[in-house]
């Protein structure tokens, strides 16, 4: 997924509210939509239904996977390295590749992340 994909998903949300986010996020499993409406729902406090959603996401080798590169593909490296440890747990097969390159760029060693 592109920066410009996950910004204009964040803006949708802004512009329609947590139902359009909730939306998003059930209606395809979309992992970036899932991730936002998790911050959403964490900046407003509701952390209950934020709890349920990780839940969700980290049961899902695949998702889990798909956040962690979307994460990575727009710089938000610290997250990506989160939910690629998970995917990776979780059996994904490409996701300690991820890790690796994430960590990487963490310290400077590559440019961008390369995604299996």
């Amino acid at each position: 997924m592109t920066s410009d994909s996950l910004r204009l998903q964040r803006c949708f949300a802004q512009t329609l509210g947590v139902g359009a986010l909730f939306w998003q996020a059930v209606s395809g499993t979309n992992s970036a939509a899932i991730w936002m409406m998790i911050m959403t729902l964490d900046e407003y406090g509701v952390q209950p239904q934020a709890d349920y959603w990780r839940r969700i996401l980290a049961q899902d080798p695949n998702t889990t996977f798909d956040l962690a590169t979307d994460l990575a593909a727009v710089g938000a490296y610290r997250p990506a390295l989160h939910w690629a440890a998970q995917a990776r747990t979780l059996g994904h097969t490409g996701a300690a590749q991820l890790c690796s390159d994430i960590k990487k760029r963490l310290t400077g060693e590559r440019p961008t992340p390369t995604c299996a």
